[in-house]
């Protein structure tokens, strides 16, 4: 329902892309999906920043991926 969130199923995984004015998260439970969502990008948009990471930042929000599941945290944006 939100504009700025981007879903599609590929190969029964579903791929999200965020955007969020410039700054853009794709999520995935195939990594291959995701680097071919990130190949389509930067195909079409020249000086692109990448980090992949099991653990980020992103809008305020810190993201950690482990074999548990995301823990999501705002403390730096709460202090």
């Amino acid at each position: 329902m939100d504009p700025c969130v981007w879903n599609r199923i590929v190969n029964g995984n579903q791929v999200a892309i965020v955007i969020y004015v410039d700054d853009l998260a794709i999520s995935c439970k195939s990594k291959a999906e995701v680097h071919k969502a990130m190949a389509m990008i930067k195909d079409k948009f020249i000086d692109i920043k990448v980090k992949e990471s099991n653990e980020m930042s992103y809008l305020g929000r810190n993201l950690k991926i482990d074999h548990d599941g995301i823990q999501i945290s705002m403390r730096n944006y709460i202090q």
